[in-house]
């Protein structure tokens, strides 16, 4: 850096002239740094002068503090940006430098005044900050230049002591003196005075004479060394210190080894369990596997060998996306890729990695869905913890210990936390393209990438479909493998020789003639050839034939797909078997397929689609070699094999026949699976045509109950057409069949199927869940335009006669006990079901029938105020006066709900008025608690008794003072009522009114007579009673009268807190 010193003439002050050099400094700048030293000049012919210079510079222009606080504030803004914003945010200039500032400020603080270096950094940095703010680094080479800055930066701020680092004489200096010499290159990058966004070649050119290039590199090589030596440091560090913390507590865990395992195990081990549950992350593993068993020996080695792959795997922060059209095997490289990152990856605790392998073959697969990824990912991660990841624990208590599921953002951001524990990871997705949420997971992808650079090797594949191919190459770190342009023909012919080696009836001429025919038409697709090779294996044996198909190869996959279902034995089967593979909500194995072979559609057009078991098949086998090519087996679950089947699928039109061929959409095959699904259930057309014992015999019955109206909604309205109009009409026609009563018991088959459904089930609420389901399917089809359809149910009344009746008539014991009522008679009277008692009782039901709750029909009917009911009940010979059940006797239960019609009716059909029993004890006493006023003078009309005794509250008299009810009380003490009768809760009628806080009450009963100092209930006394009332406001009152008529302390029954 040379300095130089020179003169100017007056002469020169008033005319411009030259400037004469009087002395240079020609050392570094940076030495002029260190305080009070004296630096030698020379002239201009290079020869030593006595001057010296000394160089002061004051760097306290700006308080740090204040500076600090701004700078803290921009950084804290920037980590809280969220998406695309957040992630040009983060690559800004100034963002990377304001977390250098963050690092660097405390070692600057501690250690200026001996290294005044650092005063000088501090300056050049925070100069560069401010020059430099939402300025982006668009060069890979100032990108990395600023990333190793904050490399060394962090591990500088993290070592533990500064002063003690092997390898170096002063790290300190070296850090101050690197971390300026970054900063004034960062300066000439981003120097405001070049116009425009010029490149870094551009900027190079300015400088040429200091080599800007050069000195950008030689300044990241020494933060590299820095960085290394930073960190062995912290490393040999934390040794030190983990060892002594070994050593402390060596004793004291070998006295609570036991104790503090055991509980810690089962702790750990019971929130792990509680945690996978919650999570249900999915598992593609399988997905993995079965492309590492299609794998052949050696192909697949130019990727995992190759320097692209070799550089994503060395280089935090890489994107790697392989691409290529359907069938060329991205799936089986991508299953390469991760058993190398694997077996890279073992023995290594700071190295984790996941996979993900996204399944669009079926409509309900939950590997399509985005929100599965990151939950597989997780767990995948979490895995390879000594434990579980607290930020995962943390999530799991945020959601109520798992009773409430996350949001996908906080899914994502524990993900992130989860991976700052890992020093490199890796994550490998498969099939982009096959995700039903491609947006998301594309700007997921972006977040991730930005926000875990230091650590991150993302891997993804998929076809190059223009949103991917334009979301990815906005990620500035992205490398490309187009497998197209790779040597994937040497794949394909070591995959053919491998095929071909397998293959005995075949000679050397024959495979030669093989291996050239489908290496030459297979255009780098791996499926095509496989398909080929299948179909030549099974139906060419000599030469002639060899050569007739090979002269005849469908030209792609979609030739190759449409020749499999046109040379099928079953093309309508087929079909529909992919139907219910692609559109079905749950995977299927081949024996619950196989029974979609026995709906026979009679495409004549003579009758409705039926089950019929003639059809059904030897072998459920027989379903894999109907498809065979287009779907596979694995692990019992039949599946697409292929992404391109379905597209095949979805977007042709497939020939099933000579003169008959379908499109088939996805509207289309929700009908097909609807139809098959209802005439399924038909067969079951008897009360117990399924059982628990027999429900394995009818492997889709299950599903077809619960999921058919799901498959019905999901048509579109003008697809829906007659056949499934009268398939629905079968189903409920006449109002109740066995069939609808069975598809009910299928669909709650969580409940015991052995046992029949019952007359004592006959109820609106039965009958409500078998109707309304159907009942929205119609409402359903008739928003959507199909007015043809009706539904033979006028109301629930009507469908419970139905089903009583068809019960009936297969020979339901009318008087069988048990269910929520007891009875088919109290549960019809309860509902208010007047036809089917009248039914019930036709029939035989017995008319007095006891029930412990709810007593006899006639108590259910009498206390629900069913007048019609009760009185055909006495009109056919119940007894009125049977006791039992909640009320006692029915005139109780009329007189407790104040059903003064049904009490008189049974009063003139011979009940008892005085009869005994039940919570009241007697029906006036009932009345009397209940202020059932018009029905208690009845009762006294005919004769009730007002001593009578029994019931809750001993008395009629005791009943109404409780309560307050002064008019029932006096007239009880003008017929005759006796004062002074003990019983019941309280023991005398003053008792009870005493607590009530009853005080005219307590009056007229002290003015009739009452004994103020009766002994017996619950408090005791009248006075302990007036105590303990919830009437604080009548209490004192109550126990002064009482007082007053003599009442004496008596020891109370109980602690009260009023005294008075």
């Amino acid at each position: 850096m040379p300095i130089g010193i020179y003169r100017r003439s007056l002469v020169g002050k008033r005319f411009p002239g030259k400037k004469y050099l009087v002395a240079e400094f020609k050392g570094q700048g940076i030495d002029l740094m260190n305080e009070g030293a004296e630096h030698e000049l020379a002239n201009e012919a290079g020869g030593p002068i006595s001057s010296r210079i000394i160089i002061r510079l004051d760097a306290a222009v700006e308080s740090r503090a204040a500076f600090m606080d701004t700078v803290n504030r921009d950084v804290a803004r920037l980590t809280k940006v969220k998406g695309a914003d957040g992630v040009q945010l983060a690559s800004t200039i100034s963002g990377i430098i304001g977390t250098v500032l963050q690092k660097l400020i405390p070692i600057i603080d501690n250690f200026a005044s001996t290294h005044p270096v650092l005063n000088l950094s501090w300056l050049a940095l925070s100069a560069v900050y401010k020059a430099v703010q939402n300025q982006i680094a668009e060069e890979d080479i100032v990108r990395d230049l600023v990333e190793g800055l904050r490399e060394m930066a962090g591990a500088a701020s993290e070592c533990p002591d500064l002063l003690v680092i092997d390898g170096t004489v002063d790290v300190i200096e070296e850090i101050g003196r690197t971390s300026l010499d970054i900063a004034l290159l960062i300066h000439r990058y981003a120097n405001p005075s070049i116009k425009g966004k010029s490149s870094i070649f551009a900027r190079t050119a300015k400088y040429a004479f200091s080599d800007m290039s050069s000195q950008i590199a030689n300044c990241k090589g020494r933060c590299a060394d820095l960085t290394t030596k930073l960190s062995l440091r912290l490393q040999i560090e934390t040794n030190y210190v983990v060892k002594n913390v070994q050593d402390g507590v060596e004793a004291v865990q070998v006295e609570v080894k036991e104790i503090r395992g055991g509980v810690k195990g089962i702790q750990d081990d019971q929130k792990k369990r509680d945690i996978d549950k919650w999570m249900s992350a999915p598992d593609s593993s399988s997905n993995y596997k079965t492309a590492r068993e299609k794998h052949q020996e050696g192909t697949g080695s130019w990727l995992v060998n190759g320097s692209v792959f070799r550089g994503w795997k060395d280089n935090p922060g890489s994107v790697l996306w392989l691409h290529g059209g359907p069938g060329c095997g991205k799936t089986i490289l991508c299953s390469s890729a991760i058993e190398d990152v694997k077996k890279s990856s073992k023995g290594k605790s700071s190295v984790g990695y996941a996979y993900f392998f996204f399944d669009g073959t079926s409509g309900q697969s939950k590997l399509a869905a985005h929100e599965s990824l990151v939950r597989s990912i997780i767990m995948q991660f979490s895995d390879q913890f000594d434990g579980i990841p607290p930020a995962l624990v943390n999530l799991f208590e945020d959601e109520c210990n798992g009773r409430s599921q996350p949001l996908i953002g906080a899914l994502e951001n524990t993900l992130l936390q989860i991976l700052q524990f890992f020093h490199t990871a890796y994550i490998i997705v498969d099939a982009l393209d096959e995700c039903s949420e491609g947006s998301k997971v594309l700007k997921w992808i972006h977040t991730i990438v930005s926000q875990t650079s230091d650590r991150l090797h993302l891997m993804v594949t998929s076809r190059p479909e223009p949103e991917i191919k334009d979301r990815l190459r906005r990620l500035y770190n992205l490398q490309e493998i187009n497998i197209a342009t790779q040597r994937e023909s040497d794949d394909i012919h070591r995959y053919i020789d491998a095929r071909l080696a397998e293959i005995d009836k075949w000679t050397d001429p024959q495979k030669k003639m093989v291996r050239d025919g489908l290496s030459g038409g297979a255009y780098g697709v791996f499926r095509w050839v496989s398909l080929q090779f299948d179909v030549l294996v099974a139906s060419c044996a000599s030469l002639a034939e060899i050569e007739h198909r090979l002269r005849s190869l469908p030209r792609d996959l979609d030739e190759a797909y449409a020749e499999i279902i046109k040379k099928s034995p079953r093309p309508a089967e087929l079909v529909l078997f992919l139907q219910w593979i692609i559109f079905g909500q749950q995977d299927f194995t081949a024996q619950e397929l196989a029974e979609v072979a026995l709906i026979n559609f009679d495409d004549s057009g003579g009758s409705l689609p039926f089950c019929d078991p003639s059809r059904r098949y030897g072998s459920s086998d027989t379903v894999l070699s109907t498809c065979y090519g287009l779907v596979v087996e694995v692990q019992v679950i039949i599946k697409i094999s292929h992404f391109s089947v379905k597209e095949f699928f979805l977007s042709k039109v497939i020939q099933i026949g000579p003169t008959k061929s379908i499109r088939c959409t996805e509207s289309t095959s929700h009908q097909a699976i609807a139809k098959t699904c209802i005439a399924y259930l038909l067969q079951f057309n008897e009360l117990d045509s399924v059982t628990r014992a027999n429900i394995d015999s009818f492997p889709l019955a299950l599903y077809a109950a619960q999921q058919f109206a799901f498959h019905v909604e999901s048509i579109r309205g003008e697809d829906v057409d007659a056949t499934l109009e009268h398939l629905i009409q079968q189903l409920v026609l006449p109002i109740i069949s066995c069939a609808l009563i069975n598809w009910h018991r299928l669909q709650n088959w969580h409940l015991p199927l052995e046992r029949r459904i019952e007359l004592w089930d006959v109820t609106p609420t039965l009958y409500s869940t078998i109707i309304t389901p159907l009942a929205e399917l119609v409402n359903h089809l008739i928003n959507k335009g199909k007015y043809g359809i009706t539904l033979h149910a006028a109301s629930d009344r009507g469908g419970c006669l139905a089903i009583a009746q068809l019960l009936l008539e297969k020979g339901a014991d009318v008087n069988a006990t048990g269910g929520e009522y007891g009875t088919a008679l109290q549960a019809a009277t309860c509902q208010g079901l007047l036809e089917v008692v009248k039914l019930l009782l036709e029939n035989g039901a017995d008319v007095n029938a006891m029930v412990e709750h709810h007593g006899t029909a006639l108590q259910a009917a009498s206390s629900r105020g069913l007048f019609e009911i009760a009185q055909l009940l006495v009109e056919k010979g119940a007894d009125a006066n049977i006791t039992g059940g909640k009320y006692g006797t029915a005139l109780q239960a009329a007189t407790c709900w104040g059903r003064l019609d049904i009490a008189r009716m049974l009063l003139e059909n011979g009940a008892y008025v005085n009869a005994t029993g039940g919570q009241y004890g007697t029906a006036l006493q009932a009345a009397s608690y209940t202020g059932r006023l018009e029905i208690f003078l009845l009762l006294l009309q005919k004769g009730a008794d007002v001593n009578a005794t029994g019931g809750q509250y001993g008395t009629a008299l005791q009943a109404a003072s409780c309560w307050g009810a002064l008019a029932f009380s006096q007239v009880l003490l003008d017929k005759g009522a006796d004062v002074n009768i003990t019983g019941g809760e309280y023991g005398t009628a003053l008792h009870a009114a005493s607590y009530g806080g009853e005080t005219k009450i307590v009056r007229l009963l002290l003015e009739r007579g009452a004994e103020v100092n009766a002994k017996g209930g619950k408090w005791g006394s009248a006075l302990q009673a007036a105590r303990a009332t919830w009437k604080d406001s009548q209490a004192e009152a109550i126990v002064q009268l009482l007082k007053e008529y003599g009442a004496l302390d008596i020891e109370p029954n109980f602690e009260s807190d009023n005294t008075y």
